[in-house]
This record gives C-alpha cells, structure tokens and sequence, in this order.
C-alpha cells in the first residue's frame, strides 16, 4: 500500500462513520500528534514516523479543522505526561481529541 493510499484509506473509513447516522456535535477537534523516529537503548531508528505525523497533522488541521499539538522533537515521557495534563485541564466532555502515535510500541 502506497502512502497515498494509506492516507486515502483513513479517510474513506471517516467518511464511512459519518454516513452510519447523525454524528454528534463537538465544542472543539484537538488532536495531539506524535511521530518518534530516533531512538535510544540499541532501539533502531525509524525511517518515515516523524513524517507521517507531520503529514497527518498538516491534513487534520487544513482539511479538517483540528487544532493540532505536533509532536516531533524532544519527545519524552515528560513532555507527553505535561501535554496530556494541559489537555486534561483545558478540555470538556463536548469536546473531541484524536490521538495519534507514529513509532516503536514499547
């Protein structure tokens, strides 16, 4: 499967949701993104996560109206543990949030 059709695939099955009935109404469409493609500890470093997080990122917010937190650089336990406590305190139950990881599962 080419990146293109990837991508088109994660859109056809959000499309295929919005057509099983009425979708709710959100306040808000967060989306916290994170693409990791080096690692430490003899982990072997990825090649394309940081760039599918990037791309992905780039379609929700003008495509489809996220407000998107990138995750890139520097990304540690501790800087995803402060992310998601901001988020915890500034968002509500209308709210939406999609969460997105490109790397090793660990």
């Amino acid at each position: 499967m080419s990146e293109d059709e990837g991508y088109r695939h994660l859109f056809l099955v959000e499309d295929d949701v919005a057509k099983a009935g009425d979708s709710p109404s959100f306040t808000s469409n967060r989306a916290v993104v994170i693409g990791i493609n080096d690692y430490q500890h003899g982990i072997p470093s990825l090649g394309t996560a940081v760039n599918d997080a990037s791309r992905l990122a780039e379609i929700l917010e003008t495509e489809h109206g996220y407000d998107v937190e990138l995750l890139v650089k520097d990304v540690t336990k501790a800087r995803l543990d402060a992310s998601f406590e901001t988020l915890n305190g500034e968002m509500g139950e209308d709210d939406r949030l999609l969460v997105y990881f490109a790397g090793h599962g660990i």
